[in-house]
């Protein structure tokens, strides 16, 4: 049985479980929603005269900005509900036992999991993310430059997540794996308004352990450059505030620490469940 295979399994039990069903069903109503939003807020905009040159499409970048950092945070709890189990889960089932009695390798589970959900979360990003880009276009009739870039980071971020997920669950039980992903999580996400704060108030260890953060659990870096690439507005400035960029976007050395922290992770996952009895 290979990898493929196993992958094939996850998406299909991933389907028979609902998962993905639910999380598309609260996806198209928070789209709805949204779009509702945009709608009024650019007629809003329209209706106000006057004001500074760019700051119509420094709006709407702002509006595109915030619902793709919105649905990347539901990706990111997605992609750790889906895989928070995915080994450990199902080794106190019994569900693994079949499959790791047969002549096949611990390593092959680990990554079929890893690409199933991968693939998972690559469709659910790709789809929401282009229908909301979609909504954004035809209401306002605008299409942000590199928005398209911005779905793969996230792809990016979702994988990192899923790679710790499964390193946890290779030895850990779903509850106290899923409390330390989130954590680390949280971490990332608090690191990164550590370090704007630092850099407004010009303190150089507040700055610096935001940089240790995203460093440590680089998701919340991985976000920052999908949205330094949609601050193209007249006002792109006003996507440095609050939780949806950064005043200092990470460099392209930050993807280069994100791929070696998803090859640690995928490989303590693998060695790790190879070695475990059960």
């Amino acid at each position: 049985m290979s990898t493929h295979l196993i992958a094939f399994f996850t998406l299909r039990e991933a389907l028979r479980r609902r998962v993905v069903l639910a999380a598309a069903l609260l996806t198209f109503g928070y789209l709805v929603l949204y779009g509702v939003g945009v709608w009024f807020g650019y007629r809003d905009l329209q209706n106000t005269p006057g004001g500074p040159p760019g700051l119509t499409e420094g709006v709407v970048n702002l509006m595109l900005v915030g619902g793709l950092w919105s649905l990347n945070f539901i990706a990111s709890v997605l992609a750790v509900f889906l895989s928070v189990g995915a080994l450990s889960g199902e080794v106190d089932q019994g569900t693994l036992h079949a499959i790791a009695a047969r002549p096949v390798r611990r390593s092959e589970i680990v990554l079929g999991k890893f690409v199933g959900f991968t693939l998972m979360l690559a469709v659910f990003i790709g789809v929401s993310a282009s229908l909301m880009i979609l909504v954004v276009a035809v209401i306002t009739g605008q299409v942000v430059g590199a928005s398209w870039s911005g779905p793969f980071l996230m792809l990016l971020a979702s994988m990192l997540l899923i790679g710790l997920a499964l390193a946890g669950s290779s030895r850990l039980s779903p509850l106290p794996n899923g409390v330390i992903v989130f954590t680390l999580y949280a971490t990332a996400l608090i690191g990164g308004v550590i370090e704007q704060i630092g850099d407004v108030l010009e303190s150089a260890v507040m700055f610096n352990l935001g940089v240790f953060s995203s460093v440590l659990v680089p998701t919340r870096a991985i976000w920052d450059m999908a949205s330094a690439q949609l601050a193209t507005g007249g006002f792109a400035g006003e996507l440095s505030a609050g939780p949806f960029g950064a005043s200092n976007p990470p460099s392209g050395w930050m993807l280069l620490i994100a791929g070696l922290h998803l090859a640690l992770a995928l490989g303590f996952a693998v060695h790790s469940f190879s070695r475990r009895d059960f």
